[in-house]
């Protein structure tokens, strides 16, 4: 049996490890996603699997499932409505308050990505049985709002953050095609 010192430093090592592909630079070799018509770009996790998207959605990635819930993230583009950005992002909060059970806002802020200013909302929310938490980014380029949604099983969402904010951090919205 190795003493409480070496298996700590051993667990610590480990951990560092797998935090490495969560730090500030990301993960190593990832490919920029793009999609031209709306000049959105974004740097998926590497191991994570793109899907196509109907409607306003025009790009997702799939990661690992937890809890038999897919880690995943999409990116929508819709139209701004004439809405300013706070304004979009109360209305986008105020539809998934009427459509997701036991929906609460958990967080608020502001975060400025590829020099845009982007809104960030936080909301806890059931999916059937399963406590689910979001992190979400909006901005408004032009008439269109850009959303970025990730989204998993609540109880992993502290693990899973900092690679969601990573990514997050990528995001850009080129000059409006």
């Amino acid at each position: 049996m190795q003493p409480i010192g070496r298996r700590a430093s051993l667990l610590a090592a480990a951990l560092a490890v797998a935090a490495a592909g969560c730090g500030r630079d990301g993960p190593p070799n990832a490919p920029r996603a793009r999609h031209d018509e709306t000049g959105f770009s974004i740097v998926p996790p590497r191991e994570w699997t793109r899907q196509e998207l109907d409607g306003a959605g025009i790009m997702g990635f799939t990661g690992p499932k937890v809890d038999g819930f897919a880690v995943h993230f999409s990116v929508a583009v819709q139209s701004a409505g004439g809405d300013d950005l706070e304004q979009f992002a109360r209305n986008v909060n105020r539809a998934q308050a009427r459509g997701l059970d036991d929906y609460r806002l958990v967080e608020r802020g502001f975060a400025t990505i590829g020099g845009r200013r982007w809104r960030r909302l936080s909301a806890r929310f059931r999916l059937g049985d399963l406590p689910v938490r979001d992190l979400q980014y909006f901005t408004i380029a032009g008439d269109r709002a850009f959303v970025l949604r990730f989204a998993v099983p609540a109880r992993v969402f502290r693990r899973y953050r900092p690679l969601l904010e990573w990514c997050a951090n990528t995001a850009r919205v080129d000059a409006a095609p």
